[in-house]
């Protein structure tokens, strides 16, 4: 199996504790993992988000465009605050549209070779998550990134089981020797892009997405992008979300820390419920 290198927050335990013979198992609903797009850079927007995670103790993982961190004029300084971020995964190389959708084989080879050098030199180790530019990917990008050593694909498409659609009881870690575990984006807090200021989706709708996910019993990947909620003064309403998510029987974690979890088989999905041995 592939080493497991990101970086890993612990999660939040929400849900029913029972002992098993000396060990506990918490069942939850649901599992929640946020995502937070576009990070060129620490700045204050981005420490204030960081802040808002902290205080609601939830994990957040920050997808990070490698060619705008290497334009940076203070790219050294970058790349050791990028290094002390709680969570970090590669969001393709240079967010060119849709690069890992439209480009040709040797062209996403050439992609991922400049990605990992960026993570070696910038980051002193890659993320094992990679995110696509706008959750695109063609089928040679998954062979190319599967073949790469990625543990998570997070984009458009989503696994039988995180849609709680299969029962995952046995060989957890089978997923991780065969192929990335494909975690896609279930919400976003960004409607339409291409207004002055952007504009966010009605909070309605955004809760309608994650009732959905608790009731489905579906892994609920919830997508933000901080410069857009920061510019706009729009932390409350991450903060009203992550409020009302606590609300429901479910388990904040990182990619990461899934991960580990499938490693580790201390999580399965029984029909009814996620199960999370600690």
């Amino acid at each position: 199996m592939r080493a497991i290198s990101i970086l890993v927050i612990a999660g939040i335990f929400l849900g029913s504790l029972t002992l098993i013979g000396g060990e506990s198992e918490e069942s939850y609903d649901s599992i929640v993992i946020f995502r937070n797009d576009d990070v060129t850079t620490v700045d204050r927007g981005l420490r204030d988000l960081e802040s808002i995670f902290e205080k609601e103790n939830v994990p957040v993982t920050h997808s990070i465009i490698p060619s705008k961190v290497e334009d940076s004029q203070n790219y050294s300084e970058t790349c050791g605050e990028l290094r002390n971020l709680s969570s970090i995964a590669i969001h393709g190389y240079n967010h060119d549209g849709q690069e890992f959708k439209y480009s040709k084989w040797d062209e996403i080879e050439e992609k991922i070779l400049r990605i990992d050098n960026f993570s070696e030199e910038c980051l002193h180790g890659r993320p094992d998550i990679f995110v696509p530019p706008h959750n695109a990917m063609s089928s040679s990008a998954r062979i190319l990134l599967n073949e790469s050593g990625f543990e998570v694909i997070s984009a458009d498409r989503k696994m039988a089981w995180q849609t709680g659609s299969v029962t995952v009881r046995e060989n957890r870690t089978e997923f991780l020797e065969e192929r990335p575990l494909e975690l896609g984006q279930s919400s976003m807090l960004v409607d339409h892009w291409y207004t002055e200021p952007v504009q966010f989706e009605n909070f309605s709708n955004i809760q309608s997405d994650f009732d959905q996910s608790v009731e489905d019993n579906e892994i609920h990947v919830q997508v933000l992008h901080y410069k857009a909620l920061m510019e706009n003064n729009k932390s409350e309403k991450l903060e009203g979300l992550i409020e009302y998510m606590k609300e429901e029987d479910v388990y904040f974690t990182s990619f990461g820390e899934l991960v580990e979890l499938f490693a580790e088989d201390s999580i399965r999905f029984d029909g009814d419920n996620w199960v999370i041995k600690k």
